[in-house]
């Protein structure tokens, strides 16, 4: 009767904490897209750059042969620092795709690159 009460709390806490994770990761989601939304951005591709960035060169020559000179924004963190803290943007290169949704998909480094 022990073994069995035990396996029973051990499959309550397993599915306690899945419950748990689903909404936590749910909430950061929305928070993601509603941040996204608050930084004025609207659906396209961006380029977060900062003065002395070795890598931010060839990040934009990967992207002006991927979508075309003018087929993205460049953000230097020198003129919109705000962005940069709004959208929690620690590393540059970084590129973010936004859908029109409001979502974003991030690429940390030059794009391409594992």
């Amino acid at each position: 009767m022990d073994d069995l009460i035990l396996r029973l709390v051990i499959v309550g806490g397993a599915a306690l904490a899945v419950a748990i994770y689903a909404l936590v990761a749910r909430r950061f989601r929305t928070r993601t897209r509603r941040r996204i939304a608050s930084t004025g951005l609207t659906p396209g591709t961006y380029l977060f750059t900062s003065a002395g960035c070795e890598e931010c060169a060839r990040a934009r020559q990967l992207l002006d042969q991927r979508v075309g000179v003018g087929g993205y924004s460049e953000i230097a963190w020198e003129s919109e620092p705000r962005v940069f803290d709004r959208l929690g943007v620690r590393a540059v290169p970084s590129t973010l795709v936004v859908a029109e949704d409001g979502s974003g998909l991030w690429h940390a480094g030059v794009p391409g690159n594992p």
